[in-house]
């Protein structure tokens, strides 16, 4: 599969771009202790690079093995898209899945941080954040890679998991309960009083009520338009920040990003009307 084999081979990259462009080897040399030779701390920064490199590559690869082993299991290695030249209308799919996933992630994710203004609670602790990559040597680069990760992370989590359920889970009552379940996971110990606990749970369970009908109903096989959903809300959640600041390079840098998310959505457009368009006799 020539798309899957390309998104797989975005982990190598992205981890390559974060590392020797973001903030890794200046964390790194932070840490370095005077009483050994600088030489061997290159070779543990070297080691290290090489180990995430792998293990980034191979997640992404054993993720994607375990999706494509429950979904053939499950429906069928003939309803996969497998071949080597994908048609247009699985480029055209994962197009409007990755607009219309973005969109409604970003406006749900708006829609639950209002809604929750009207029920305030008491949190254990209010998080610190100073946005992404302001540390990084190219802050661009840093959030591009990440976000080629992270993507490809989620993409296999979501796809391994609704091929999982679609093959072993059958009963809805089941399914319900392990909705909830999944809900009470992701809100985790960092709630200060029973009714935020009930908030924080609820609002996950929204969440992930969404998700399961996005896949289950939308993406279904689409992997492409799972991975634009996912990449598209990072980057512009990234260029956000990077655009709202007053330094004239941070904000080139949010342009980049910008520019990078218009090519995202043109690879997918461009693959559509190609091979939409008849070839001349």
């Amino acid at each position: 599969m020539e798309t899957h084999r390309v998104l797989v081979a975005g982990g190598l990259f992205g981890f390559l771009a974060v590392f020797a462009l973001g903030d890794r080897i200046a964390t790194f040399l932070n840490l370095y202790d005077t009483a050994i030779p600088l030489k061997m701390e290159f070779g543990i920064i070297a080691i290290g690079a090489l180990f995430g490199a792998l293990f980034n590559f191979g997640g992404i690869a054993i993720l994607f093995g375990i999706a494509w082993y429950f979904a053939a299991r499950s429906f069928g290695v003939e309803r996969i898209p497998g071949s080597t030249r994908l048609p247009a209308a699985y480029f055209r799919d994962a197009l409007w899945i990755g607009l219309g996933g973005a969109a409604g992630l970003l406006g749900l994710g708006r829609l639950l941080t209002a809604a929750s203004n009207y029920w305030p609670t008491v949190h254990r602790s209010l998080p610190a954040s100073f946005g992404q990559e302001f540390d990084a040597m190219v802050p661009a680069a840093s959030i591009l890679g990440g976000t080629l990760i992270h993507g490809l992370f989620m993409t296999g989590i979501v796809v391994a998991i609704a091929s999982f359920l679609a093959a072993h889970v059958r009963q809805p009552l089941l399914g319900f309960s392990l909705l909830v379940a999944g809900a009470l996971a992701v809100t985790g110990g960092g709630w200060g009083s029973p009714a935020d606990l009930g908030k924080q749970f609820l609002g996950r369970l929204i969440l992930l009520s969404v998700l399961v009908f996005g896949v289950r109903r939308l993406m279904r096989f689409n992997i492409l338009g799972c991975f634009l959903a996912a990449a598209s809300t990072a980057l512009v959640s990234g260029a956000a920040e990077l655009l709202g600041q007053p330094d004239s390079f941070y904000r080139a840098n949010g342009y980049a990003v910008a520019l990078a998310l218009v090519l995202l959505f043109a690879w997918p457009l461009a693959a559509w009307r190609l091979r939409e368009t008849p070839s001349p006799a």
